[in-house]
C-alpha cells in the first residue's frame, strides 16, 4: 500500500528504555525556526505525528506492566530562535539573561539544523535561563551537547541549576557517567544536571550558557538544550517554540502490540495522589511513609501504609457535586496476608482487593456526591504500597494523572498525521478501544467536520462533503479487543470491511477534501497500525486487510 504508515513498528523493544528512543522521537524540524515539528513515522518520506498531540507529560505502559513518562523536552525554544550575536547580544525567544556581561559570537547551526550557542565570558557570566515548574517527588534532567570547549570550561560553567526547591538534590553527569561539577567536558560530550525534586515542588532556574559566578572566563559552543523527566537525557527533541511532549505509546498486553494512545481530557480530583503522608489524607491506626518505589520505578515517590491496629484507614474527602465518577488506585502488598479494601463513599461500601507483590490498578465506579476515598487494612501489622490515587468524572479510569496540592487536568490527546486523500483513497486502521464509549477511530478531514471521512467505533464509515452527509455504510459490530477496519473511498463508491467480514457499501455521494488524519481525536482508542494510499481497493483487498 503506497505511502504506508505502520505505527506498530515505531517502538518495538524500545519503550522499556527511554534512553534508546528511536528516530520516531528524535526528528528534526524541517528548518530552524519551523513551528510545525513532529514525530517521524517509519516507512514514509516525511509523514509525522504532530508535536502538539499532547500538552503535558504522559505516563505510558511498558511491556512489563509498569509505567514510564513519554518523550519530552520542556526547554522552550531549544533551537534558540531569535538569538543574535553581539555584546551582550540578543537573548533567544523564551529565554532570559541572568547577566549582561559577555559576547554572543556568530549564530550558527550544526549539520542537523540545531542552533549553536557560542559565547565568550568577559567578566561575570552570559547565561540563558528558564524557570519551569517542577512536580514534587520527580527527577528531571537538564542537558546540553558540547560542540567545543577550547578554554576548558567546567561542567558547572556550561549548564547548571539554581534556586531549586528546598531539599532537592543535584547530581552531575557526562555521557551517562557520574562526575563532579568541576568536570571539564570536551567536544561531543553530553553533559547533564539531574535534579531530584523534594516534596515541596515548585520552580528552579535552569541555566544554560558559559561562565558562572566564579568568574571563570573563556569561550565554548553548546547546542540542543533539553529538560526531560527522568534520570538521564533521552533522545533530543527540538522545540522551535513551546515545550514538546511526545504522544503516549502503550504496550497492550492482551494483544502483544504497541500503539499510540488517544484519550479524552480528564481531571484527577484527588490531591497528593502519591503522598499519603500529607494532611489531605486522614489516617486512623495507620502510619504512612513516602519511601516506596512507584509505578514508574522511581524510588521514594509512592507511599507505604502500615496498620498499627486493626481496620487501619487512610481517607481523603473531596468536595464535588453528585456525578458518576471513577476511583482508581494502584496497590501492592508489602507484608501480611490480611484483607485490604478500598472505598469511594467513606466506607458505606468497602471493596475487598486481592493484592500481590506487584502493582495492580483497582477501580470503582459510583454516582456519589462529595466522595470520600481511601483504603482500609483490616489486619494490624500488615503493610501495603499505594500510588496514584485518582478520582475522575465518568465511568472510565483513564491514564494516571499525578497530583500534588491541587487537582490536575490532562488535556485531550490529538495525534495527527498530515495526509492528502485526493480523489480516492484506502484507509486501514488496527485499533483497540479504551472503553465502550469510544467514538472516533480515525478521521481524515480538513480541520473541520464539513469535509471528513470518519471511521467510528460502531463500525460506521461516515462521509461528509460540504457539510452534508454523503455515505454511511455500516461494516458491523466491533469487538472490545483488537479491531481491523479498512475503507475504500471515492465518488459514488464508499466501502468498508471490519475484521474480515463482508464489505458494506454505499454507491452514492461526493468525495470530501482532507489534508490530515486524526488518530482517535481523543475519543479513547489506541491505534496499533495505520495504513493509507491514494487509490481505491477491491472488496477482496479490504477483507484481506482486516482478516
Amino acid at each position: 500500500m503506497g505511502n504506508t504508515l505502520i505505527v506498530e513498528d515505531i517502538v518495538a523493544a524500545v519503550v522499556t528504555d527511554t534512553s534508546k528512543i528511536p528516530a520516531f522521537f528524535s526528528n528534526v524540524a524541517a528548518s530552524v525556526g519551523s513551528t510545525t515539528p513532529g514525530f517521524l513515522l517509519p516507512g514514509t518520506s516525511g509523514a509525522r505525528i504532530n508535536a502538539s498531540a499532547r500538552s503535558s507529560s504522559a505516563l505510558q505502559i511498558k511491556a512489563d506492566g509498569s509505567y514510564e513518562f513519554s518523550a519530552e523536552n520542556r526547554a522552550e525554544n531549544s533551537q534558540l530562535n531569535g538569538m543574535v550575536a553581539g555584546t551582550p547580544g540578543t537573548v533567544p525567544t523564551s529565554w532570559t539573561y541572568s547577566a549582561s556581561t559577555g559576547t554572543i559570537n556568530a549564530v550558527t547551526t550544526d549539520a542537523a539544523g540545531n542552533a549553536i550557542l557560542s559565547a565568550t565570558v568577559a567578566a561575570a557570566r552570559t547565561i540563558f535561563v528558564q524557570s519551569p515548574t517542577l512536580e514534587v517527588n520527580t527527577t528531571y534532567t537538564l542537558s546540553v551537547v558540547v560542540l567545543s570547549n577550547p578554554d576548558g570550561m567546567q561542567l558547572r560553567n556550561l549548564v547548571f541549576i539554581s534556586n531549586e526547591p528546598a531539599g532537592s538534590t543535584l547530581t552531575y553527569w557526562n555521557n551517562g557517567s557520574s562526575v563532579a561539577n568541576t568536570h571539564i567536558p570536551v567536544a561531543g560530550d553530553v553533559i547533564e544536571v539531574r535534579i531530584a525534586v523534594a516534596g515541596t515542588g515548585g520552580t528552579a532556574q535552569m541555566r544554560i550558557g558559559v561562565g558562572t559566578s566564579t568568574n571563570q572566563t573563556g569561550t565554548a559552543s553548546i547546542s540542543r538544550p533539553q529538560i526531560n523527566i527522568g534520570a538521564g537525557r533521552i533522545a533530543y527533541i527540538p522545540t522551535p517554540t513551546a515545550a514538546v511532549y511526545g504522544p503516549a505509546i502503550d504496550w497492550l498486553a492482551a494483544q502483544s502490540l504497541y500503539g499510540v494512545r488517544s484519550e479524552p481530557a480528564a481531571t484527577n480530583r484527588a490531591l497528593w495522589s502519591r503522598d499519603l503522608t500529607n494532611a489531605a489524607w486522614v489516617k486512623s491506626n495507620a502510619t504512612p511513609v513516602l519511601t516506596a518505589t512507584g509505578i514508574t520505578s522511581a524510588v521514594n515517590v509512592a507511599s507505604t501504609l502500615t496498620a498499627t491496629a486493626a481496620n487501619a484507614t487512610a481517607l481523603q474527602s473531596i468536595t464535588h457535586a453528585s456525578i458518576e465518577r471513577t476511583l482508581s488506585i494502584f496497590l501492592r502488598r508489602r507484608t501480611g496476608t490480611g484483607t485490604v479494601e478500598t472505598t469511594i463513599n467513606n466506607g458505606t461500601t468497602w471493596v475487598a482487593r486481592t493484592l500481590t507483590a506487584s502493582w495492580q490498578r483497582f477501580t470503582t465506579t459510583l454516582t456519589v456526591a462529595n466522595p470520600i476515598i481511601g483504603v482500609r487494612i483490616v489486619t494490624s501489622g500488615d503493610a501495603i504500597d499505594v500510588d496514584v490515587a485518582q478520582v475522575e468524572d465518568g465511568a472510565v479510569a483513564t491514564s494516571p494523572i499525578i497530583t500534588a496540592g491541587a487537582t490536575a487536568t490532562r488535556a485531550v490527546d490529538d495525534p495527527i498525521v498530515p495526509y492528502t486523500l485526493g480523489s480516492a483513497a484506502t484507509l486501514a486502521v488496527d485499533y483497540v478501544p479504551l472503553s465502550t464509549g469510544a467514538t472516533t477511530v480515525i478521521s481524515a478531514n480538513d480541520t473541520t467536520v464539513n469535509e471528513r471521512v470518519l471511521v467510528t467505533h460502531d463500525g460506521v464509515l461516515a462521509v461528509t462533503d460540504g457539510g452534508a452527509s454523503q455515505a454511511t455504510p455500516d461494516a458491523g459490530t466491533p469487538t472490545s479487543g483488537l479491531n481491523r477496519y479498512a475503507a475504500s473511498v471515492a465518488a459514488n463508491s464508499f466501502r468498508a470491511s471490519l475484521n474480515g467480514a463482508a464489505v458494506a457499501s454505499d454507491t452514492s455521494g461526493t468525495m470530501p477534501t482532507a489534508t490530515r488524519i486524526q488518530l482517535g481525536a481523543g475519543s479513547g482508542v489506541t491505534i496499533t497500525r495505520l495504513r493509507a494510499r491514494t487509490a481505491e481497493s477491491t472488496d477482496a483487498v479490504l477483507q484481506g486487510l482486516t482478516a
